[in-house]
């Protein structure tokens, strides 16, 4: 190994020190280079949303008093900033997502490296950045501007050293969570996990240091939390903030005409389905479950608290039996009562339970597969992996429960589980490397990973130059142009089914501040104040064009006809009004969107 002229560091440590973060930098600009504004010149519909609001605040608009959306702040606000930095240019937007995703990999990789090593690092990484584009379709998410934090509050709270006391990196780790709650409040799964992991190791430590680390961390969330909501109270507009990303969204996840089980079964079958990545984090992640179980049953088996009588050979007997019955209740109640078969609550409890009862009792006696997680992978694992793993492994649960909350499964969802994908992988492949001790099982185990890696990382890298070309929307090019040409600069135009983005780019405000106008009709949500809202913004500032994206969820005139949601009653003086002041000109593009004109 050669060395510098000092002699002090290889030139080998170096190129590692300097030259993998630039190698992961370059690596990332890749990445987010195929969203770049020259590719993507109309950006999606939840981006250009967000950057027609963030257009507004900049000319003065209050966020959710005038323009409404069930969003956290954060999104808003970081549009506003890079608009800003480019003078309006969707281009500084752009820039904001690429410091997001290079500082996410950067941190992401101090992180992995520590824990597990080089190798498993880079790779984790690469599939991470390789999969990625698949579910940003054009950027701009409020999970994709999460992720650097959620690595952020790992980095604070996992430092070289487990037996420091945290300070500020228990604060700074709390702030963390509270920016990722204010991009969405859904994302929490690292944020409680870690949690979870301060509150038990100040239980089993029983330090006061350990008990103010939480504490700490839990003050870092809030000073976060209640500088946004001061900063609203400051404005006037606490109570529109409130009612726009809480009540709102309360209603939004109030789902009612599925179980909650049938969702989170549903995001299971998509994460094994979309792609390599995400498939490979699901199977390691019920293999960590499985092994989980396994160490609770041990545990059982050898408390010494059971009471004499309770022999071993009784307990096994006992909690099979009890199992039996438990299986047996959970499963034919419905068929017994002549229902269809639907696991509810109850019934999802009473299998779980029977189900694990019965593990219990098999688990009374020692098995092979116990031996070789004693003598084999436990030793592989340190205490920092073990723990990282431990986050890891309930922060991916949760992301589930997220996922599934709303019953709307959109892509962009999905990007919210990649933390915690990316350490399991990266702690999959160092537990591997620990394993051979021969050279030729060293030599199956590499050849094995790469096999993996392959589907997993390199062939969704190779795919990404793929999407370096102008996306075509010819429906939005066609509405932007006839907007253009029959609307000045001051003119009003109503996009009626949630399309901000023609606003944005066509530089043509709205007259009503419910810039989606989805939550007009959410059922819990809306009222009857909203219609009477409408029309009188209507009254005070007439659109000159009104354009229907026929949005079904967003009914208009001739709702009668194809609303998928119930419409309120109140609803027809507003649309009695359009009828009488508004007539239609045209239907433009392939989706055929209706434009009214001013009588």
């Amino acid at each position: 190994m050669s060395f510098d002229q000092d002699g002090q560091k290889p030139r080998q440590n170096r190129f590692i020190q300097f030259g993998v973060p630039i190698l992961l930098i370059g690596l990332s600009l890749f990445v987010i280079a195929a969203d770049i504004p020259s590719f993507q010149v109309i950006p999606g519909r939840d981006s250009g949303g967000f950057l027609y609001i963030g257009q507004q605040i900049l000319r003065g608009q209050r966020l959710y008093a005038d323009l409404f959306d069930d969003k956290p702040p954060l999104i808003y606000w970081f549009n506003a900033l890079g608009l800003f930095m480019a003078s309006g240019s969707a281009w500084g937007v752009w820039a904001l997502e690429a410091i997001s995703l290079c500082a996410t990999t950067l941190l992401a990789y101090s992180l992995l490296k520590r824990m597990g090593g080089l190798w498993p690092a880079l790779f984790a990484l690469a599939a991470f950045l390789g999969n990625l584009l698949q579910f940003l379709l054009g950027g701009n998410f409020t999970e994709e501007y999460a992720l650097p934090f959620q690595f952020l509050i790992l980095v604070c709270v996992l430092p070289g050293d487990l037996k420091k006391q945290l300070t500020w990196q228990a604060f700074l780790a709390g702030a963390a969570w509270g920016m990722v709650f204010y991009f969405k409040q859904s994302i929490f799964g690292i944020g409680l996990a870690v949690g979870a992991f301060l509150l038990i190791r100040g239980i089993i430590e029983r330090k006061r240091g350990r008990y103010w680390e939480l504490g700490l961390y839990a003050a870092g969330f809030l000073t976060v939390v209640g500088a946004v909501a001061a900063y609203f109270l400051a404005a006037g507009t606490l109570w529109n903030f409130w009612d726009a990303t809480f009540l709102s969204n309360f209603a939004y996840i109030a789902v009612k005409d599925t179980s909650r089980a049938a969702l989170i079964l549903h995001t299971l079958t998509q994460l094994l389905t979309r792609n390599a990545f995400l498939a490979g984090s699901l199977i390691v992640w019920l293999l960590l479950s499985f092994c989980l179980v396994i160490a609770i049953f041990i545990y059982v088996r050898e408390w010494r608290g059971w009471p004499a009588w309770l022999t071993q050979k009784r307990r096994f007997v006992g909690f099979i039996a009890l199992g039996i019955v438990l299986l047996a209740v959970g499963l034919t109640k419905d068929l017994l009562a002549g229902k269809a078969f639907d696991i509810g609550v109850i019934q999802g409890v009473t299998i779980l339970l029977g189900a694990g009862s019965l593990l219990f009792g098999l688990a009374q006696w020692p098995t092979k597969l116990e031996a070789w997680l004693k003598t084999k992978l436990l030793p592989t694992l340190t205490t920092q992996k073990t723990i990282l793993l431990a986050i890891a492994w309930l922060a991916y649960l949760l992301d589930i429960v997220s996922i599934s909350l709303s019953g709307k499964f959109f892509t962009h969802y999905y990007m919210i589980i990649f933390p915690s994908a990316t350490i399991l992988a990266a702690i999959l492949i160092s537990v591997l490397l620990s394993f051979p001790h021969s050279t030729w099982s060293r030599r199956i185990t590499w050849l094995c990973i790469i096999l993996a890696f392959i589907p997993a990382a390199l062939l969704p890298l190779a795919r990404v130059p793929l999407r370096y070309h102008v996306s075509q929307d010819e429906q939005r090019q066609t509405v932007i142009e006839y907007v253009e040409t029959h609307t000045q600069p001051g003119d009003q135009v109503l996009m009626w089914g949630g399309e901000p983005v023609i606003n944005f780019l066509t530089n043509r405000t709205r007259p009503n501040r419910f810039v989606f106008m989805s939550q007009l009709f959410l059922a819990n949500y809306a009222n009857e104040s909203l219609p009477e809202e409408m029309l009188n913004d209507l009254k005070a500032t007439p659109p000159k064009l009104i354009i229907y994206s026929r949005d079904c969820d967003i009914p208009f005139i001739d709702y009668q006809a194809g609303a998928c949601v119930p419409v309120s009653s109140a609803w027809d003086k507003v649309f009695q009004y359009i009828k009488d002041n508004y007539q239609p000109i045209i239907d433009l593009g392939p989706e055929k969107w209706d434009v009214y004109q001013l009588k």
